[in-house]
């Protein structure tokens, strides 16, 4: 990521961090719980369970605030303060509550200085960055933003240009479906480096909105085909994990899995698509205009089920977050986020379940025993 862009998405992020600050209720829990210990009552318990709710509540707001700002992972990320925000920081305290009974005031506390350290931190970051009279300025634009990960990350030249030429494909296709087609321009790396992975952003400002709206259904739809195809797969696992399997159960279950994510059922999405938003300037080139799309959303299926992280960003401009484009964009960049993250979660538990079942696979087979033991003998009667 290049300098102006890490410096418009840390003060960002330093913004929202500051916005939705939990450490006075992390404070406040400390000191019920700390209470707790010598003089429990029926009313302090009910302090700490609301403290707890209004702590999720300020953290969820936190991170939909985050999602909303380009890249905001990716820095995050690079910081190493992935486990401290939003819903992350919720399931780390809940697992304080939970595992650490009496040592769960001093563990919260470490953690509110860990939180702090990593804000200060990043303050300092964009403090020293200022002292060289570094301009930059929030880009007034939405964006299309594809991070390549798992099996999509970029290692020479020649899978650049792939991926390149991947997303003009599927952006032009999308734009087909608008008044302005020719709105595109050509996408902008924003990052690529050998210890982290290529991220392409594209947005022109007004002009490619209605693009970026119809790319983001499509990617929208795609990611729900393979939330849905993962959780088939995962079913399968867990009756193989209790030892109920056959040939007929594995391929009724590949049947299903192959159907959310197939050329039929992309088809059936590209056509629905395509008649809510029929081009003014189609000009007779239905068939070529639909084959388009079907290409390029096979194209998106492959990149989330690669490990890609496809999202769109709203505007940055508070002069431009009012109106129906830019509210669709916000709440397609949510829904995407949360997808991702569920996709993330579910892959990581059918990997466990996968990994489980070839372990036992490999153990060797014992042979039972009779039940009835030959004596030895020295070979006199």
């Amino acid at each position: 990521m290049n300098l102006k862009n890490f410096l418009v998405n840390a003060s960002e992020i330093v913004s929202v961090l500051e916005q939705y600050d939990n450490t006075s209720n992390y404070q406040n829990l400390v000191s019920y719980l700390t209470t707790g210990r010598t003089s429990p009552t029926p009313e302090l318990e009910k302090s700490i369970r609301d403290t707890l709710a209004l702590i999720a509540k300020t953290n969820n707001q936190q991170q939909s605030a985050l999602d909303v700002v380009p890249h905001s992972e990716y820095v995050i990320g690079r910081l190493g303060m992935s486990g401290q925000l939003g819903e992350a920081a919720t399931e780390r305290i809940t697992a304080i509550m939970n595992d650490e009974i009496f040592n769960a005031p001093s563990s919260i506390e470490a953690f509110v200085q860990e939180v702090s350290v990593s804000l200060n931190q990043l303050r300092t970051i964009l403090a020293e960055m200022d002292k060289f009279g570094i301009e930059y300025q929030a880009p007034d634009s939405a964006l299309l933003s594809i991070e390549y990960l798992g099996d999509y990350v970029v290692d020479d030249t020649e899978a650049l240009k792939a991926r390149l030429s991947d997303i003009e494909a599927i952006v032009r296709a999308y734009a087909r479906l608008t008044d302005k087609p020719e709105a595109f321009k050509k996408p902008h790396i924003a990052a690529i480096s050998k210890s982290s992975p290529l991220i392409i952003d594209i947005g022109d400002g007004l002009a490619i909105y209605p693009t970026l709206i119809l790319v983001a259904k499509g990617v929208t739809w795609a990611m729900a085909r393979v939330e849905q195809a993962i959780q088939i797969r995962i079913q399968y696992e867990e009756l193989k994990q209790k030892k109920i399997n056959s040939k007929t159960l594995e391929k009724e279950f590949n049947s299903l899995e192959a159907a959310e994510t197939s050329d039929a059922n992309i088809k059936e999405f590209v056509d629905e698509l395509y008649k809510e938003h029929t081009p003014k300037n189609a000009n007779g080139a239905e068939n070529e205009i639909k084959k388009d799309l079907l290409e390029a959303t096979k194209l998106i299926v492959k990149m989330v089920e690669g490990g890609a992280s496809v999202k769109v960003y709203p505007p940055g401009s508070k002069e431009q977050n009012d109106g129906d484009e830019v509210s669709q964009l916000v709440e397609l960049n949510l829904s995407m986020s949360a997808t991702y993250k569920t996709i993330g979660k579910e892959q990581g538990k059918l990997r466990l379940l996968e990994s489980r079942t070839n372990v036992r696979t490999a153990e060797p087979k014992v042979k039972p025993e009779t039940g009835e033991k030959k004596e030895k003998t020295d070979g006199t009667s």
